[in-house]
């Protein structure tokens, strides 16, 4: 980065490394991305009754389709 014009000094950059990734981030990126992924496909097989249930009165609601209204 120059400081002067506030730019990207891309032959210094490029000079500078290649990018590196390392096994162990490697790992953990892997590992996140299950982990994130067994999160939803829990919550959406464990929860899916509750879940529908809140859908469908938020649904009912905004429609203005609620069974007595006064």
């Amino acid at each position: 980065m120059d400081p002067k014009t506030q730019t990207l000094n891309v032959t210094a950059y490029e000079a500078y490394s290649p990018t590196y990734l390392s096994a162990g981030n490697g790992i953990q990126y892997g590992f996140f991305f299950a982990m994130y992924t067994a999160l939803i496909v829990h919550v959406a097989l464990y929860y899916h009754k509750e879940l529908a249930e809140g859908f469908r009165s938020m649904w009912k609601s905004a429609s203005g389709r609620e069974g007595c209204k006064v």
